[in-house]
């Protein structure tokens, strides 16, 4: 039996009904199968950064997301989420913890401001606001070809999946 899970989805453009106009452009030689969805997690953070100058520090923040499966951080943009009840079927389970996401998001944030400003710094960097974050993707399954869609920058890629019987 499938359990439901309260989650929070960060806000998408792409509906059921955008995605099938999308379907019948992409490959219009292969007939579609199936149109499905998946959630993928992440860990989001809102990091307090303190830098130091020549007269005292200077304070600023960065957000920053893990992606709660391949363990890679990037600064992010503001989004705004919603809460959405979905099956557990539904979500990619997470790889990583959230203590394991802190380190990987501080060391990116470092990496970063050192890049940012070319200097090596020492950084305060303070995490914050800590939370989970799912982004839903469709997949179109056509009879030869699997495509995945990105349903917040409505970006496409094929998808590399063997069939069997």
């Amino acid at each position: 039996m499938s359990q439901d899970n309260l989650i929070s989805v960060i806000q998408h453009d792409v509906s059921q009904v955008r995605i099938e106009k999308i379907a019948s452009n992409i490959l219009r030689s292969d007939e579609l199968l199936k149109i499905s969805h998946f959630y993928y997690p992440y860990f989001y953070f809102k990091a307090d950064c303190k830098m130091p100058f020549l007269y005292g520090r200077k304070s600023f923040a960065i957000n920053a997301m893990v992606d709660a499966c391949s363990g890679h951080a990037a600064t992010s943009d503001l989004f705004t989420t919603e809460r959405k009840v979905v099956p557990e079927g539904q979500l990619l389970t997470k790889k990583i913890t959230i203590e394991t996401a802190q380190i990987k998001a501080k060391r990116y944030l470092i990496d970063h401001l050192n890049r940012k400003f070319r200097t090596l710094g020492n950084y305060d960097i303070l995490l914050d606001n800590e939370e989970e974050a799912y982004k839903l993707f469709w997949v179109l399954e056509y009879k030869n070809q699997s495509i995945m869609v990105d349903s917040v920058t409505d970006e496409f890629e094929a998808l590399k999946l063997g069939k069997s019987a």
